[in-house]
């Protein structure tokens, strides 16, 4: 098992409480909440399938209304991020062609 929050409080809280490895589901929910090219909803229904197949039903479905509950703030406070690497990387793209 990974040390503690090596990963991140997605995985650590809940690997180090029931022994499961999460981090495969917390990376990819981290990754979609930081890309934002999916809905927040379906970024959540798609940690929840992930989960399914890695733990109890349970647990699976405790994760989920955590990220459910609290997530908008994480995904609030990364919009305006993910809106400055898009309007750069378009400047640099349109820059590049010409």
């Amino acid at each position: 098992m990974k040390k503690w929050c090596d990963i991140g409080v997605c995985t650590c809280f809940w690997d180090v409480l029931f022994g499961k490895d999460h981090s495969a589901c917390c990376t990819l929910h981290d990754y979609n909440y930081a890309k934002q090219k999916i809905t927040r909803k379906e970024a959540d229904k798609r940690f929840l399938k992930c989960l399914r197949k890695k733990t109890f039903t349970v647990l699976a479905f405790a994760m989920f209304g955590a990220v459910r509950m609290f997530g908008w703030w994480r995904w609030n406070a990364l919009a305006p991020m993910q809106f400055l690497n898009d309007t750069l990387t378009t400047k640099k793209n349109t820059k590049e062609k010409e």
